[in-house]
């Protein structure tokens, strides 16, 4: 089954991202920071933000609540019950 995480923005824009790191990219980008400038809001080093994006450090669920805040965000996160239930049936 596919990978379909969705990062919704207040605005109501709608991005696909494959985990964090890529919808911590975008939140960036979105806002035109550097990963200094975003560092700096969120009172983190540059290089963790830096190891984020490129998915080489996985954040806490504080970390990423902490940033978001940074920037005037909430993050939010939620556990949804696929429909169609187990793909993997036999036949």
């Amino acid at each position: 089954m596919a990978n379909t995480n969705k990062v919704i923005f207040d605005d109501g824009k709608q991005i696909i991202a494959g985990d964090i790191s890529e919808a911590l990219l975008v939140l960036r980008k979105q806002l035109h920071l550097t990963q200094t400038e975003l560092a700096k809001k969120a009172k983190t080093d540059q290089g963790s933000i830096s190891r984020v994006e490129r998915g080489a450090l996985n954040p806490t669920i504080n970390w990423i609540s902490q940033v978001a805040e940074s920037v005037g965000y909430t993050a939010e996160f939620k556990f949804k019950k696929n429909d169609g239930g187990n793909q993997n049936e036999d036949k």
